[in-house]
């Protein structure tokens, strides 16, 4: 996807102007940036998507100084037409970088899917509204397709047809032998007394050659029997364990939908094992998203978060809380450990007390709706892990 592109059609990357040279600077900066998501920097996608949509992120920070290094590699002489970091560049640059990186890594593609929604949702896109929202919906369609593939059980028949077996039409399978000649030899022979000399003389060489034929008989048979079986099972073998795929899948597509609605129709926390509705509002919020990251496979369905909202709502009436009061709950000690990247996320702010451009700390976020938001986060923090294991 060409963000970059996207952008200049719509003249909303006026810091660049018309010169076609840097337009081709600051793409490569950013394919050399997209490669450096997909590997070292992959840990910092969330923060680059913040960072690219936020029009109040410092420069200094490190997803911008990062895309600031990049451009810098490709446009020495960028300082000469800005003695500060291009801003607006820089964040063309993150948001196209990270799109490039999602088309060849569907693990940094749904951690992008994750944090643009948030932040699309939390902070004012103003002029990039429109290209911002392309991509969001590309991105979606990915990612619902691979949801789909995974949660909705899939035909699997039990009928297996039974490989063919090539049909032998020969009557004889043909050998060469001296017995033919030998035999005739002895019919030539003449006499009675003249042939019985012959056979006697050749009789042990004669049955030699006679069971010869047959043992080569038996072992050209007993090859094709065999060759035959091992193309019959191998066959099989194939058709039963694509069947045995499909019915594995149909039953762990059913087993996530199962584990989901159990845990929410229980609303019980596996991780604090009471009801959520025995918490406060503040722990009920905050544990329940970690109790459904724990829950979900890496990419959850959007099913998933309408009922973590639901299951909140019902135990806490959904009340209006702010960061500060997630970052006072002893709940926090159940999240996983994370980075303290650039622009700060939701999670470094309930941890770490940081100030977020997503959300201020005195923001009043209904319940459900925050519990929504950090479990999104979670979900890319756990994509985003350099130990991850990559999806071609």
């Amino acid at each position: 996807m060409d963000v970059i592109g996207e952008l200049l059609r719509a003249g909303l990357l006026t810091q660049i102007g018309d010169n076609e040279d840097r337009v081709t600077m600051v793409r490569s900066a950013s394919g050399s940036l997209a490669e450096r998501f997909g590997s070292d920097l992959r840990p910092l996608v969330p923060n680059a998507v913040i960072a690219g949509i936020d029009e109040t992120t410092a420069v200094r920070g490190e997803a911008m100084k990062a895309a600031d290094d990049a451009l810098l590699i490709e446009w020495a002489t960028c300082r000469n037409v800005f003695p500060e970091p291009p801003a607006e560049i820089l964040r063309a640059m993150l948001v196209g970088a990270v799109a490039t990186a999602a088309e060849k890594n569907r693990e940094v593609l749904a951690a992008g899917w994750y944090s643009l929604r948030s932040a699309i949702e939390l902070l004012p896109t103003s002029r990039w509204a429109k290209p911002l929202s392309t991509v969001a919906a590309t991105w979606d369609d990915i990612v619902w397709e691979s949801v789909a593939a995974a949660w909705s059980p899939i035909s699997a028949s039990s009928k297996v047809r039974m490989p063919t077996i090539a049909k032998f039409d020969d009557d004889r399978i043909g050998v060469k032998s001296s017995a033919r000649d030998q035999a005739q030899t002895f019919v030539d022979a003449g006499n009675y007394s003249q042939f019985a000399t012959t056979m006697q003389a050749s009789y042990v060489d004669h049955v030699n050659n006679l069971l010869s034929a047959s043992e080569v008989l038996a072992a050209t048979a007993h090859k094709r029997s065999v060759e035959a079986l091992r193309s019959f099972a191998g066959e099989l073998g194939t058709k039963l364990r694509d069947a045995l795929v499909m019915h594995e899948r149909s039953i762990d597509s059913m087993r996530l939908r199962s584990d989901l609605i159990w845990w929410r129709q229980t609303g019980f926390s596996p991780s604090k094992r009471v009801g959520y509705s025995t918490l406060s509002p503040v722990d009920a919020a905050l544990v329940a998203a970690i109790d459904l990251h724990e829950l979900m496979p890496p990419v959850a369905p959007l099913a998933a978060e309408h009922l973590l909202s639901e299951l909140v709502l019902q135990a806490t009436g959904n009340p209006k809380l702010t960061l500060d009061e997630l970052s006072a709950t002893d709940a926090t000690g159940l999240l996983p450990a994370f980075g303290t990247s650039s622009p700060p996320l939701l999670l470094n702010a309930v941890v770490a007390g940081s100030k977020t451009p997503l959300l201020s700390r005195d923001d009043k976020v209904k319940a459900g709706r925050l519990a929504v938001l950090l479990f999104r986060e979670l979900q890319a923090v756990r994509l985003t892990q350099t130990e991850a294991s990559s999806e071609s």
